[in-house]
């Protein structure tokens, strides 16, 4: 870890984080800012440079994906799935109204020849 985070420092804020994200939420737009620099800092205290390179090197392509699921109103048909059911790819595609081999990537078909 870090020099600039201490290991108390960082179990506190990870306690810190764990009491306002599971036990009581956080609706205080300032609480959220301030839980969100605190991940920025724990997450900057244990990245490596590789780590740091892949995270935003991938960015770009996480938010075209983001921003095409969105337009596909794929998030939409997520969320509209009933509280505790895993929603599989073809339950996705028929909520969508999107193909499958669009939404879940291309498998050629096998061949029965």
């Amino acid at each position: 870890m870090s020099s600039s985070l201490s290991k108390h420092a960082a179990s506190a804020a990870l306690e810190d984080i764990r009491l306002a994200l599971f036990e009581g939420g956080v609706s205080d737009p300032g609480d959220r800012a301030n839980i969100l620099a605190t991940i920025s800092t724990l997450r900057s205290a244990v990245e490596t440079p590789l780590d740091s390179a892949l995270r935003i090197l991938s960015q770009p392509m996480q938010n075209a994906t983001l921003r095409v699921a969105t337009e596909m109103d794929l998030l939409s048909a997520w969320k509209g799935r009933p509280t505790g059911t895993i929603l599989d790819l073809d339950d996705l595609a028929a909520r969508s109204n999107c193909d499958r081999e669009l939404i879940g990537g291309y498998s050629p078909r096998q061949s029965t020849t």
